[in-house]
């Protein structure tokens, strides 16, 4: 194999282990030959681009702090579990300095209950000509009249 090209070897058609060596020609002085194990080239740091990865492996816990960042993106995540990437949307947006959370929407029942013991979730909000109704626990809701003054 000492006088075999690098290009006639034979490829590895699986992922490669951890343990797995790779030549590298060190070029920053004289052109040397050196050896790295997998596991230690993927401890390195990477940069670039992703745009032609096909798979990526994704941290298990982000990590959180608390801002000042008058303008936060929202975090937002597809399922309650199983590893995701966190995604975000310009229409939902935190200010860190006032404490508001704003949305470029509210969507709310699309019709008002029949009573007081109608089909609702906690914190949904129905309004109509007379009354704003708020459900304050399952199937329980409460409404105000609404009056000028």
């Amino acid at each position: 194999m000492a006088n075999t090209k690098i290009t006639e070897l034979t490829e590895l058609a699986a992922k490669p282990s951890t343990n797995d060596i790779l030549a590298i020609v060190d070029v920053t002085g004289t052109d040397t030959t050196k050896k790295i194990t997998v596991a230690n080239l993927m401890k390195s740091d990477v940069t670039g681009n992703a745009t032609t990865a096909t798979t990526a492996t994704v941290a298990n816990t982000v990590a959180t702090a608390d801002t000042t960042d008058t303008s936060c993106s929202v975090a937002l995540f597809e399922s309650a579990t199983g590893n995701q990437a966190a995604k975000t949307d310009a229409g939902l947006t935190y200010n860190a300095s006032t404490g508001t959370l704003t949305a470029t929407a509210l969507i709310v029942a699309t019709s008002t209950p029949a009573s007081a013991s109608a089909t609702g979730t906690a914190g949904t909000i129905a309004w109509d000509t007379g009354y704003i109704y708020i459900c304050t626990a399952t199937n329980t809701w409460e409404r105000v009249a609404i009056a000028t003054w």
